[in-house]
């Protein structure tokens, strides 16, 4: 008998939920919570948490993941961009929400990023 614990229903989940990550871009909202993720994969919000505790993660780590990634994508191909449109595009809440999270996830700040990088392709 299978429980909603399994581990197939779990890697079930699992794949959903990197799915719609990766091509309905869910992380760009930022107000999205655990119960609408949860109903959007036709799931419980245990289960999702379930999942993810599995693999050593939580839901915030993993949006944050996203999020950070996309803002390199962003500032790495749009170098002058403001720091608040990077927020509104990448599904930050705010410009200084951004700011703390990327200092925190990356280790400098997003100027000595764009300084980096901007060093990097010259």
């Amino acid at each position: 008998m299978r429980t909603p614990y399994s581990d197939e229903n779990l890697d079930d989940l699992r794949m959903r939920f990197y799915r719609a990550m990766r091509e309905d871009r869910l992380w760009l909202s930022p107000t999205l919570s655990l119960d609408t993720l949860a109903r959007r994969l036709g799931s419980h919000s245990d289960h999702v948490v379930a999942m993810l505790r599995r693999e050593g993660k939580t839901l915030r780590d993993e949006l944050l993941r996203y999020r950070i990634d996309e803002v390199r994508r962003i500032v790495e191909t749009e170098p002058r961009i403001a720091n608040r449109e990077v927020a509104r595009r990448s599904g930050f809440g705010s410009a200084n929400n951004l700011c703390v999270c990327f200092r925190k996830s990356v280790g400098m700040t997003i100027t000595e990023y764009r300084r980096g990088n901007a060093a990097a392709s010259n």
